[in-house]
């Protein structure tokens, strides 16, 4: 795609991105003024073709209103009459069954399982088209993809697994897998590696999923902490599984998954979270027992859900209304949560609550609303934790508890 992919998006084709292409619950028209802004700073800066991309993957999906018509003007006359013509301006290089494949997604079509495995072998190569993978990436985002089609993709990132990966898990404890938001925090505490401690204690291997930021938030995250605390072992094959580790082991997306590692740029131009937002939290070599995420929205809980089942993880938890989307709960509101457990019958059994801190003898305070973090003061906190069972900070601390009330409870 040239050197147009690699400049940076400006503001107002992001803000814009922001209206089409939040999801099929919150995509709205794009306000006049915006739209003209649009326009203005396209004349004078021709915007990135991967931005394009996912501006219009979200703004084909959510259905283009009279006055986004404007729009043909960053792209021809007659660009979004429809499917076809919009798909035109997008498929330099890409093999016809692909185009084809993308023209059904933007008529509506949900892919199964086999016909997502064929998408994902384009979605995750590095040939030509990398504009058309952030129009579907945003389709997905859209209008949610279904776990059959989570499950399609994810075939193909296991596919590609580096040997070491493909090796034979040891015997052993039960495996958790936890998996935190990697566009990290800004406002609140990363408490990951105390939880992989605690649950190594409670006698299971615990494997945390971490990668590079990949945005929209720019706040460190848990890679960030993982590569600055000393105590961290960081996954580089199945075998390692059958060692003693009292803390956990981090695995990094570059080296399991290295083509989902590629994106991180890509999505740094695409600003939203596409859909392998979640799709990089089931990343699991090791063929986790139990699966430990957060939801994005309180409508996609049980989604996340579906798509543990789908994958036929024995055990998936999923949370919603924690702080920033982490695995840590508010202190100031009750933590819901959804459970998925798989019986002998082959069906899975599902229990949804609310995990409140009062009913743990903790106080319910409201979060902080200007609370700034810092990596090096996050992990200062928790080396003091490791170090002497508090921090130093009251408020980290009463988190620490209630995670550890609310895993002990969802765990039983």
């Amino acid at each position: 795609m040239g050197n147009m992919e690699m400049m940076e998006p400006g503001p107002a084709l992001v803000n814009g991105l922001g209206y089409v292409g939040t999801g099929k619950r919150g995509s709205d028209t794009c306000p006049p003024d915006v739209i003209t802004s649009i326009l203005t700073e396209a004349r004078q800066t021709p915007p990135p073709a991967n931005t394009l991309g996912a501006f219009f993957g979200g703004l084909w999906m959510k259905g283009v209103a009279n006055e986004e018509l404007a729009f043909e003007a960053l792209l021809g006359q007659g660009a979004l009459k429809d499917s076809q013509a919009l798909l035109s301006y997008f498929s330099q290089g890409v093999p016809k069954k692909v185009l084809q494949q993308t023209k059904e997604l933007m008529d509506g079509k949900i892919m199964n399982r086999a016909e997502a495995r064929e998408m994902g072998e384009f979605l995750f190569s590095d040939s030509p088209g990398d504009s058309l993978r952030t129009l579907i990436a945003t389709i997905l985002r859209v209008r949610y993809a279904s776990p059959e089609e989570y499950a399609g993709l994810l075939d193909v990132i296991a596919s590609q697994y580096p040997p070491a990966f493909c090796e034979p898990v040891p015997e052993g404890k039960p495996i958790i897998q936890l998996a935190e938001p990697f566009d990290g925090v800004e406002r609140s505490w990363i408490l990951t590696p105390i939880l992989m401690r605690d649950l190594t204690e409670l006698g299971y291997r615990v494997v945390a999923l971490c990668g590079r930021n990949p945005g929209p938030k720019k706040g460190y995250n848990l890679l960030d902490v993982a590569e600055s605390l000393a105590e961290s072992r960081f996954l580089k094959s199945n075998s390692q599984l059958g060692e003693e580790n009292s803390y956990g082991w981090f695995l990094r997306q570059s080296d399991v998954a290295p083509s989902l590692d590629r994106w991180v740029e890509i999505r740094h131009q695409m600003k939203k979270r596409p859909s392998l937002a979640t799709l990089e939290k089931y990343v699991s070599p090791f063929k986790a027992d139990i699966f430990i995420g957060s939801a994005f929205h309180h409508n996609f809980g049980d989604k996340m859900g579906e798509i543990g089942e789908c994958l036929k993880i024995p055990k998936v938890i999923v949370t919603f209304k924690t702080v920033e989307g982490s695995l840590g709960p508010s202190l100031g509101r009750a933590t819901k949560i959804f459970t998925s457990d798989l019986e002998s019958s082959g069906e899975y059994r599902h229990e949804e609550f609310d995990f409140k801190v009062e009913d743990f003898g903790l106080t319910n305070t409201p979060d902080p609303k200007d609370f700034t973090p810092g990596l090096e003061k996050n992990c200062e906190l928790i080396r003091n934790y490791f170090a002497t069972g508090e921090s130093g900070d009251a408020y980290f601390d009463q988190r620490v508890t209630a995670a550890r009330e609310m895993l002990s409870r969802v765990l039983g």
